[in-house]
Formats: C-alpha cells, sequence, structure tokens
C-alpha cells in the first residue's frame, strides 16, 4: 500500500503502537511512504516494549530517497534501544544507523534524535561517518520547512575527496593530495539553503596544475567563508553574498613564474562581493579584494572575477603598496629576469601603482617611483634613484600616458653614465621617444634623437632609431671594458638604423672616429640579434689609423705612421667571423713619419710566415738600430671555410711583401704562407695582444 504522512516516518508508528500494558510489540509495514521531499519504500518500522516498559525502536526501509537530489538510501536500518516519549515528543538516544548511503557507501552511525510530530520539530546528531579516509560529524535541527545544520570535517583527504565529488563539484584540472578539516553550518527552508558559513585548514596540500603552471608543496593554511545565496530554484535571477578569506604561513607556492616559500613571506587573502549565476557559469560581480603579506606588499582591487570558461579576471582594477621593495623585487620580477644576464639584479626605493586588467590580460599600469635603485652584483647594470611616473596603456596614444622618469647616473656592463631624463610614451607593445635624450658617457655621450618601436617581442618587431656618439675619451672607455688603453676619441652617427623582421639594417653609414682616423661601417645587417645564433654582414672601410695609437695598445712593437684599408663581405655567425676579404695597409700617398722596431718586425714576420729577417735581427750589426724606415707594410686575409688565403702589400719573389723597406739598413719582410688556418691565425692574434713571443712553425 502506499501511505502519506509527516516528515518523520515516526509520526505515522505512533497512530498504530498500542500502549506498554497492551501488548509488547507492534509492527507497521508499507510498501512505499512519501514525505513532501522525501520517499521511502519496503518500510519495516517495529516498535518493542520491554519488561520495565521502555519501548525501543527498528526502523527498516529498503529504500529511502533523500530531498535535494542528495540520492538514495539503500538497506537502511535504525536501532534505537530505547525511545522515550515523554509528552508529543519521540526521542532516542545511542542509537545506531546502518545503511549503504549514495558515494560513501555503507556506514554505521551512532545517531540521537528528537521529533515533535505535532510542531514537525526535529533534533538531530550522527557521528562516525567516514568519507575520504577521514571522518564527518552532523547535527541538525528543523522546524517545518526552516532547517539548520552543522557538519565537521576531520582530516578528509583530498585525493579521495575530489573523486566522491565529481559527479557534482568541478575541481581544478590537476592531482590533489593533502587533507581538509572544516566547520560547516548551513541554514535554509525547504531545499534552498539561506546562509552558509565555514571554517576551514588545509594541511600540507600538494597541488599540481594539469598545464604545469600552478603547484603548492605542503601548504599549510586556514580561512574562512559565508555565503547568502538567492533563489536556487531561478539561477537566472541568483544574486547572492559572498565573503572569503584565506591565509598561509607554511609550505610553497608556483604560480608560474613566481615561487613564494610561506613560511619565509606568509600571506592573506581576502574578498567580498556577490555571486551570480549566468549562463557561462559563476561570476564573483562588485568584488573587493586585498592580498597582503605583512611587511613586503599590499594590494587591493575590485572588479569582476569569472569562474566560467572564460579568463579568470573578466574587470579587476588593482592597487599596488610596496612596503619593502627590496623584498618584493626578486619574488615578483627576479622570475621574469632569470633566462637573461639581470637575472641577480635587485632593487631598493619606493613603488606603487594601479593596474587595471580586462579578460584577463592587463590593460592599463600606472606606477609611481621614488628613488628606485636597481644593481646587479655581476655589474651588468645599475640605475639609480628612478623618480618619476611609468605609463602604459594597451590602446591610449595620449600624451597625458607618457613615461617620464629621472635618474640620477648608474652603470651598463661595466660602462659609466651620467643622470638623464627619459619621455617616453608606451601603448600595447608600441613605444616612441616623445623627446630626445642625451645619456653622459664618460667625458662624452650618447644622443638619441629618435627611437620608436612597434610590436616589441613579436615575431614582426620593428624599430626606428637616429643617434649620434657624441665624443668620448678612448683611454676611459677602455678602462670601463677591461680592454687594454686605447687613444683617441671614439664618436660618429648610428643613423636611421631600422629593425624590420627581425633584420637590422641602417639608413646611411655608421662612422666612428678612432685612433686618430676614421672606422666606416657600410651596408651593415644583423639578423636575429637577440636569438640564439645571430648573423651580421658589413663592410668596413679603416682611413688613416694612427700606427702609434693602435700599436701602443699591445706590446706589439712600435710602428709610426698610418693605416687604411677594407674589411668587404665581413660575416659573423654567432659573433665568430666566417668570411671576409681584408686588406689593411699603408694609404697610398701618406708622406708622413714611418719607422717600425726590431719586435714588430718579428711579429709581422710571424703572422706571415716571414724568414731570414728574425735570425738577422736577432744577431750582426742589425742589433744596434732601434728601429727602421719602411716605404709601405700591409697585411691581407681572404677568409673562406676556415682558411685565410694570406698576401701583403706588393708580390714578392717567393711570396708577398709585409714590409717594403727605405733607406738604410733596408728591411724587406717578405711573407711565405699562403694558406692559414683561420684557428690557428687566431691563436696567433690571441697570444700577440697577451705581449708573448710569437713562433711559427
Amino acid at each position: 500500500m502506499r501511505f502519506r504522512c509527516s516528515p518523520v516516518l515516526l509520526s505515522c508508528l505512533w497512530l498504530t503502537v498500542p500502549t506498554a500494558t497492551e501488548a509488547a510489540r507492534a509492527q507497521f509495514m508499507a510498501d512505499a511512504v512519501q514525505g513532501d521531499n522525501w520517499s521511502a519504500s519496503g518500510v519495516v518500522a517495529t516498535m518493542v516494549v520491554d519488561k520495565h516498559h521502555r519501548p525501543g525502536l527498528d526502523l527498516r526501509a529498503a529504500e529511502a530517497v533523500l530531498p535535494a537530489g542528495m540520492g538514495a538510501v539503500k538497506g537502511l536500518h535504525l536501532h534505537c534501544p530505547r525511545l522515550l516519549t515523554p509528552p508529543g515528543h519521540w526521542r532516542c538516544q545511542q542509537a545506531v544507523l546502518r545503511a549503504q548511503f549514495p558515494v560513501v557507501g555503507v556506514q554505521t552511525l551512532a545517531v540521537d534524535f528528537d521529533y515533535e510530530p505535532r510542531e514537525a520539530r526535529l533534533k538531530l546528531t550522527a557521528t562516525g561517518l567516514k568519507v575520504a579516509a577521514g571522518t564527518v560529524a552532523l547535527s541538525a535541527t528543523a522546524a517545518g520547512e526552516q532547517w539548520q545544520g552543522h557538519l565537521t570535517l576531520d582530516l578528509l583527504e583530498l585525493s579521495q575527496l575530489q573523486t566522491l565529488s565529481s559527479p557534482w563539484a568541478a575541481w581544478p584540472a590537476g592531482t590533489w593530495n593533502g587533507s581538509l578539516s572544516a566547520q560547516l553550518q548551513a541554514s535554509g527552508v525547504g531545499s534552498e539553503p539561506t546562509a552558509v558559513s565555514a571554517a576551514f585548514k588545509l594541511h600540507r596540500l600538494d597541488y599540481a596544475s594539469a598545464d604545469g603552471l600552478t603547484a603548492t608543496a605542503a601548504l599549510v593554511g586556514a580561512g574562512q567563508l559565508q555565503w547568502a545565496p538567492g533563489s536556487v530554484t531561478h539561477p537566472e535571477n541568483l544574486l547572492s553574498k559572498l565573503a572569503f578569506n584565506f591565509s598561509a604561513n607554511s609550505g610553497q607556492l608556483y604560480l608560474d613564474p613566481v615561487f613564494l616559500d610561506t613560511a619565509q613571506t606568509p600571506f592573506e587573502l581576502r574578498a567580498v562581493g556577490q555571486l551570480q549565476a549566468t549562463a557561462e557559469g559563476w561570476q564573483l560581480a562588485a568584488t573587493k579584494g586585498e592580498f597582503t603579506q605583512p611587511g613586503l606588499l599590499k594590494a587591493t582591487g575590485e572588479g569582476t572575477v569569472d569562474f566560467g570558461s572564460g579568463p579568470l579576471l573578466r574587470h579587476v582594477a588593482v592597487q599596488l603598496d610596496v612596503t619593502d621593495t627590496a623584498k618584493a623585487w626578486p619574488l615578483y620580477a627576479g622570475p621574469f629576469l632569470a633566462s637573461t644576464d639581470f637575472k641577480d639584479l635587485t632593487a631598493t626605493g619606493d613603488l606603487s601603482g594601479q593596474v587595471l586588467v580586462q579578460a584577463g590580460s592587463p590593460t592599463r599600469v600606472d606606477l609611481a617611483l621614488q628613488n628606485l635603485t636597481f644593481a646587479d652584483p655581476a655589474g651588468t647594470l645599475e640605475l639609480r634613484s628612478v623618480t618619476g611616473a611609468l605609463r602604459w596603456s594597451a590602446e591610449g596614444t595620449a600624451e597625458t600616458d607618457s613615461t617620464a622618469l629621472s635618474f640620477l647616473g648608474g652603470r651598463f656592463y661595466g660602462l659609466p653614465f651620467g643622470a638623464a631624463q627619459l619621455h617616453l610614451q608606451t601603448h600595447g607593445r608600441d613605444a616612441r621617444l616623445l623627446k630626445p635624450l642625451t645619456l653622459p658617457i664618460l667625458d662624452g655621450g650618447l644622443q638619441v634623437d629618435t627611437f620608436r618601436v612597434r610590436h616589441a617581442g613579436e615575431p614582426g618587431m620593428w624599430l626606428r632609431l637616429d643617434a649620434v656618439i657624441l665624443p668620448i675619451d678612448m683611454a676611459a672607455l677602455s678602462k670601463a671594458f677591461g680592454w687594454p688603453v686605447f687613444g683617441g676619441k671614439l664618436a660618429g652617427r648610428i643613423p636611421k638604423a631600422a629593425l624590420d623582421d627581425g633584420v637590422l639594417t641602417l639608413g646611411g653609414n655608421l662612422e666612428a672616429d678612432v685612433f686618430g682616423g676614421q672606422v666606416t661601417l657600410q651596408n651593415l645587417r644583423l639578423q636575429d640579434a637577440l636569438g640564439r645564433f645571430p648573423q651580421f654582414q658589413a663592410d668596413i672601410a679603416l682611413r688613416n689609423l694612427d700606427l702609434a695609437l693602435l700599436t701602443g695598445i699591445f706590446e706589439f712593437g712600435y710602428i709610426s705612421g698610418r693605416l687604411g684599408g677594407e674589411v668587404n663581405g665581413l660575416q659573423l655567425f654567432d659573433w665568430r667571423p666566417v668570411a671576409f676579404n681584408a686588406r689593411l695597409g699603408t694609404p697610398p700617398g701618406y708622406r708622413g713619419d714611418r719607422r717600425i722596431t726590431p719586435r714588430a718586425v718579428q711579429n709581422l714576420s710571424s703572422l706571415g710566415g716571414g724568414s731570414g729577417v728574425t735570425s738577422a735581427l736577432s744577431g750582426g750589426f742589425l742589433r744596434i738600430f732601434k728601429d727602421f724606415k719602411y716605404q709601405q707594410l700591409g697585411i691581407a686575409c681572404r677568409l673562406e671555410q676556415d682558411v685565410c688565403q694570406m698576401g701583403g702589400v706588393a708580390p714578392a719573389p717567393g711570396g708577398y711583401y709585409l714590409i717594403e723597406g727605405a733607406g738604410l739598413p733596408r728591411i724587406n719582410l717578405i711573407g711565405s704562407q699562403g694558406r692559414v688556418a683561420w684557428s690557428k691565425l687566431l691563436r696567433q692574434l690571441e697570444r700577440l695582444g697577451q705581449g708573448a713571443a710569437l713562433e711559427v712553425k
């Protein structure tokens, strides 16, 4: 038969059980029993009265369907050895409930309940529920359609909990290990909750996301959640309030590429907002959030967080205040520099500002810098006391969005520079210089008149640059780079430099005044400059370089006079020469002093394989001469396939002239080597630069 009664079966049974004096046992059986939002089948309820007239209850059901889509309980057996029946109550203590529950399987629980049929009031506690290798305890009260509940979760294993909850809860993809403890409270009317709160703790959370971009290791944290939901039955109108906080002070957290050791830098996250269901999923709107690392930084923001299929941060504005830049910089900026020469860069000073995010991507950055100093222990970069406003926008072009920074000087790869001001406009991946920049360098400097870049960091990056090198003392420049000390001045122009499709070219010649003469680069072409294997091409012309200044750098031996020539078809691969045609020598028509010391003669001889002269210089009357006159000197090399085809200033019997002498005594140096391995010639030049005596075998 079918029997309809109030939400608790005991009230029905009360109507059928005789008094204890009339019988010792009574039984109620029903094929189906149904309430407003529950049902049961195969119901057998037995009342037993002991000799002391104390009733007990044994209730069985083949299947009970729970409310709110909670599933079906099978094989339900409730045994209450002592049922108290004060006026208007059904009360049982130390009852045992055994059943096969959805998801968690067969369970045996200790249950206490107190039911008032006339008022439809129920108080219930249940302990001993084993879930995900932990335990769950429940206490609940109900009065008519209104109810309250409290759950205690103790050390539930997250990996098992993820599996158990997967039919109705979507977890972020990845592996979950660790455990969860929590105290949950909820209240509602019928099948709809009206308020939910929870205090929870994570124990040694180990999580690795499926994409490898997020991970935790032994993370320990605690938090609270408060939720005031709207109507579940009308999700299109659902608008609920949510408050959340979480703090961690042990374990590690990785959010690509940022890594935090929370024992060293604990954090707290707070958020409040309105949770709304949309067609795409859940959305946390009108959100106010705060991320704090005590003594390090504070970030506050508001906007919309989207838990649907789109970007997580739909629209968020963040105010950033860094209280300890020295500690914050390596944590949040260092990972982005890890693969660069600036991986050990440090920063001190004051930094604050705003960041706007739209659809998951930054659209505006507005930072205030005050006395911000950068330094690298390796000496690659130093920038002192940077002050001003750094502004960037994804779309804006107005000059009010421009960056204006000043600094007091610094050092770049050992090269010192002075104070300057930078006025730059950036938007998206484009940037341009708003005012010419003059950067003092030693006693000269670099004047940048034009600088523009588009699509920075992309394969189609485009760049334009016009600059002037103001005369810089070569001796000071050499010391700054740790080179042998050069003489003279470095000056010239960098005309119309252009980068298109990864290829850097010049719209004119690059000219520099060095060693009392001039060096001109023509047809310059640089491909894949920032890649693994840069390729460089150029033609180089040398005009009237002072040999006394040039040879004075090395222990090569003294040569007076001038040097000119060309290095045509120069090709470098990964900054190593693979081809060129070089011819260097005394400029035609030069009428100045031309003298050479014996040591210089010997070194030139070693390069060209000259014979006879070196032995003559080391013995006999030639030893008394400190130097010799020459008419012309020079050397040539055509590099192909790692072999240098050698030559000199003119053909000579058995070879070529490296030195064609003049006056008395007359010294002619004739080279005999026609082909030389480039690697061998490089070793000779390296030893020459170190002042070592050279030998040719």
